[in-house]
């Protein structure tokens, strides 16, 4: 089944040869909407053989737990789309030789609709299948197709930094409050104290950066922790009580041991990771799923030690965005969403994949040659120089 989907439609981030049954087996078919995708189809048999049918199926299914959440289904099936494809009525029935291999290709086009991501949970499952079914008795193996929608991460091209002060500290988010998925690794935030200036006794009293003096108190009481949150919510559209959870995706803590580095500076750096094998999915709302819905936040808190006794206190916290589109791009004006209910009822190739079967053999031959690096290749019938 791993040759079902034309070599060039593979994801281009893999770096596997597909030489071997195992660089096969890891390579990724990502779809976008209006991704466009071809495939065929191997019938191959020992014995004479009649194919009667010959059905294929995408379908898009997205699944709770519901009995590990002690809750009701509440008519909930989970399905977002399931299209088939036949071959055509005069071609409905063929024999097939004792090996011979049948190549029978498909073309398939996802619509310009944001369904939800591929995910995987305890409680939750999204995906995208292909099967393949010949006679309705004989199935192939599922094979997996994986989707990510198209999310804006920033209206502006160039970042914009964010500041948040708080009992005469500023926070200043220096790469700002948007992220791209993938491509961006890393939150920088620069930490300042306030102090009144000198020549405050006028009613303009203005605030500036203290001297490195003062800066070296900023963090000598206690230790500041910032950490990178993923909010993940699972529940079907306005069920009540969903099951919601938080996962700190990585943190880091500025203690006495920055001192040292405060006394020379007037202010301290940090730099918090964004570890991209952890973030794999964009912020997605309720436009985009009616099933579970995935925040990001920055949250900044300060633990102090009292004795034998931390208190920590939260300073603030802050939503980001991460999305899959580069900054400064918007999305395109055809793009509809899933969530939305006109949408969803739609069963029109406006809003649900187009899946096409041919009866019509292909050929490796088919296939036009590759240029190669003085000239074009010479096409049949081929033409003197």
């Amino acid at each position: 089944m791993p040759n079902l989907i034309d070599p060039q439609y593979w994801d281009n981030n893999q770096h596997t040869s597909g030489s071997n049954e195992e660089d096969e087996c890891n390579l990724i078919l990502r779809c976008y909407p209006g991704s466009v995708f071809e495939g065929h189809l191997e019938l191959y048999s020992t014995e004479p053989f009649l194919v009667k049918g010959l059905k294929l199926t995408l379908r898009g299914s997205e699944l709770i737990n519901y009995g590990a959440m002690s809750k009701y289904r509440n008519g909930d099936k989970g399905v977002i789309f399931s299209v088939r494809a036949r071959l055509p009525s005069s071609s409905s029935s063929i024999w097939l030789n004792p090996g011979t291999i049948y190549r029978f290709p498909f073309v398939c086009q996802f619509p310009m609709v944001n369904f939800p991501p591929t995910f995987q949970h305890p409680l939750l499952e999204s995906k995208y299948t292909l099967l393949a079914t010949v006679n309705d008795i004989y199935k192939s193996k599922p094979f997996s197709v994986d989707f990510e929608p198209c999310v804006e991460t920033s209206p502006y091209a160039k970042i914009q930094m964010y500041n948040y002060t708080r009992d005469r500290i500023r926070f200043s988010l220096v790469t700002g409050l948007y992220y791209q998925l993938q491509k961006d690794t890393l939150i920088r935030m620069r930490i300042d104290k306030l102090s009144l200036s000198s020549s405050s006794s006028s009613t303009d009293s203005s605030s500036s950066l203290s001297s490195s003096s003062t800066m070296s108190s900023l963090l000598s009481f206690s230790t500041v922790s910032i950490a990178l949150k993923q909010i993940l919510t699972i529940g079907y559209r306005n069920q009540p009580d969903p099951h919601k959870e938080s996962i700190t995706l990585s943190s880091i803590d500025i203690g006495s041991s920055n001192q040292q580095q405060q006394q020379e500076d007037a202010h301290v750096v940090v730099e918090l990771p964004i570890p991209i094998d952890l973030v794999r999915l964009p912020t997605l709302t309720t436009m985009s799923s009616f099933r579970f819905q995935i925040a990001y936040k920055i949250i900044v808190s300060n633990k102090i030690r009292c004795g034998p006794i931390v208190i920590q206190r939260k300073l603030f916290e802050v939503p980001i965005t991460i999305g899959t589109l580069p900054h400064g791009t918007t999305v395109s004006p055809d793009l509809l969403s899933y969530a939305d209910e006109h949408v969803a009822q739609d069963m029109t190739t406006r809003a649900k994949p187009r899946l096409v079967i041919s009866s019509i053999q292909r050929d490796d031959n088919d296939v036009l040659p590759a240029y190669d690096d003085t000239r074009p290749p010479i096409y049949y019938p081929q033409i003197p120089i």
